[in-house]
């Protein structure tokens, strides 16, 4: 591969990123794993590429594409992580609803109520 093919499968693999960057700030997670196959093939020109241009050296403008596309890369996996993280969160946190949740009533000895026994201590005075 000639250093040409480096640059265009930076770009190429830049153009994916950007697009990663453009849905994971949107939340569109269903279309981030539509760009999966399309990145997987993009990320392997990128490395054939790189491969080839190893024995030949690199340009200082090829060196600045890389190193931004790499920075991009990187950028994305942050906002992917946090993204999964706050997915987790909010499953445990969902998970975790219904046990030990208080509910806006008290006993009689002032103490709020679980919400399992929310419905079977409240009862409509009269």
């Amino acid at each position: 591969m000639t250093q040409s093919s480096l640059l265009n499968a930076t770009r190429d693999l830049n153009d994916i990123l950007s697009q990663e960057t453009t849905l994971l700030i949107e939340g569109r997670l269903s279309e981030i794993a539509d760009l999966n196959a399309e990145k997987t093939e993009a990320v392997r020109a990128f490395e054939n590429a790189l491969s080839a241009a190893d024995g030949v050296g690199v340009t200082a403008i090829e060196r600045r594409e890389v190193d931004a596309t790499l920075a991009l890369a990187r950028e994305n996996l942050q906002r992917l992580s946090v993204m999964r993280n706050g997915l987790n969160s909010l499953a445990s946190r969902l998970s975790n609803l219904d046990s030990g949740t208080k509910v806006g009533a008290y006993s009689a000895t002032g103490h709020k109520l679980s919400f399992d026994r929310g419905t079977n201590t409240l009862a409509k005075k009269i």
